[in-house]
């Protein structure tokens, strides 16, 4: 595929209007996947703090550290267990634009003309990415506001991506499901995709990890009885 940073270029440019009317020349983030990973963490969109400047950007999982980044990574290492899957995670969140408020998500962005059109071009970048370059194992979707563009809640109408899942177990953690395929939909982002390749996958529906109480939260035993489901 086409170098993420190149894509996400044309896809301002293309939405020029919607960048500078909603998001006020904020640019994009993205996090660089090169590499086939077992493991995929993912979050709904980059956040837009005071100090940022409007430079787009990308990032290295492994590089990141923060009060974001140093708890999801934490879910990834156990000394007591002695596991580590650090060297076998990746990250990526489903949208690029910049904001800290979700809700302007659904309240400005989609009301937008442009605004559907603007989050399935970065569906396409994002879903392409995952299936051609990731290809992961095991799925850690860590907001439950990006549920419905995995295809959650197709049977509500919401197919954006379009994934269809088989119900595996429900744990502290969030529903553990698993790929069947893509759903039947010609509403799908990229429909030019015939086939997944992420059938087998295993994904975990969990949320924000500062929305996780104690006994809901992911730990690295957890990663590792997600891989034991894979097949």
């Amino acid at each position: 595929m086409e170098k993420t940073n190149e894509l996400l270029k044309k896809t301002w440019q293309k939405h020029a209007a919607i960048d500078n009317d909603v998001l006020g020349a904020t640019g994009y983030v993205y996090c660089e996947n090169e590499k086939q990973k077992d493991i995929l963490i993912t979050g709904i969109n980059p956040s837009l703090r005071k100090d940022d400047n409007s430079n787009s950007y990308g990032y290295k999982f492994e590089d990141a550290s923060g009060i974001y980044w140093n708890p999801m990574k934490k879910i990834l290492k156990s000394e007591s267990n002695k596991l580590d899957y650090t060297h076998q995670a990746a990250y990526t969140d489903l949208f690029y634009f910049r904001r800290t408020d979700q809700k302007d998500l659904t309240k400005r962005i989609l009301k937008h003309p442009d605004g559907i059109s603007f989050l399935v071009d970065q569906l396409r970048i994002t879903q392409q990415t995952i299936e051609e370059i990731i290809k992961p194992k095991v799925i850690v979707i860590k907001n439950k506001e990006s549920y419905a563009y995995w295809g959650k809640l197709a049977e509500k109408g919401y197919i954006w991506m379009g994934y269809e899942f088989e119900h595996i177990k429900d744990t502290p953690c969030g529903e553990v499901c698993r790929i069947k395929g893509f759903i039947k939909s010609n509403e799908r982002v990229y429909p030019e995709l015939a086939k997944s390749n992420l059938v087998g996958t295993i994904v975990l529906f969990s949320k924000h990890e500062r929305a996780l109480k104690k006994d809901e939260k992911i730990d690295a035993a957890m990663i590792n009885q997600l891989l034991g489901l894979y097949k």
